[in-house]
């Protein structure tokens, strides 16, 4: 219990932070917008939520995979297990959001009978969240597989400052656009983290002797 507790409380703590990085827009945007502002950012979030979905999902299917190489002393393999997860899911995460915005007429029209046609350019600010969280994918796992559980807070406290801090001002300056900037600003943010923090302690000297 007590490792566990010692693993868990790094992640409670960066899903509690998560809340504020992904919420908070839309909770702003109903109060400094309007209701209906923020009805339509949610509508158009579900286009590309499927392939934030899919990504969480083969993040942790893939957990394992990278752990069992740690635990081997794989360095090689988990990094290059977690670098192809990153390309990998980028791409498929790039070529969601194209075939996306080519269908999202049609799709407006299926799911809401065009009630949000309107709002149907922000599905492409939107298509960026999965891109940045896809991008940071492999290096999160490379940091959870060799067990720098600080990372999970780290992260989560940056992202949710950021994502408050930039949905109060850009909401401010630039109403429902200014929600979807922030959004995507703080993803953006949270993969910079990600990255610096995976070069700072991916030990690449024990990786060189391996090679």
């Amino acid at each position: 219990m007590s490792s566990q507790w010692n693993f868990g409380r790094w992640a409670l703590a960066a899903a509690v932070l998560a809340v504020a990085a992904s919420q908070v827009q839309i909770l702003l945007t109903a109060g400094m917008v309007s209701l209906e502002a923020a009805g339509a950012f949610s509508a158009m979030q579900n286009f590309v939520n499927p392939m934030a979905q899919t990504i969480a999902a083969i993040t942790i299917l893939s957990l394992p995979v990278l752990s069992a190489d740690f635990g081997r002393g794989n360095l090689a393999g988990l990094h290059r297990k977690g670098l192809f997860l990153s390309f990998a899911l980028t791409a498929m995460s790039i070529f969601y959001l194209i075939a996306i915005m080519l269908l999202a007429v049609p799709l407006d029209q299926w799911l809401y009978s065009g009630k949000y046609n309107a709002y149907l350019w922000l599905v492409m600010p939107l298509g960026l969240v999965p891109i940045f969280t896809a991008m940071g994918a492999g290096f999160s796992l490379i940091l959870r597989s060799i067990q720098k559980v600080r990372s999970y807070l780290i992260i989560g406290v940056v992202s949710g400052i950021t994502a408050i801090i930039s949905s109060y001002l850009m909401i401010k300056a630039w109403g429902i656009a200014g929600s979807v900037a922030s959004l995507a600003f703080t993803f953006f943010i949270t993969f910079i983290i990600t990255f610096i923090l995976y070069w700072m302690w991916f030990p690449r000297d024990k990786l060189r002797e391996k090679l």
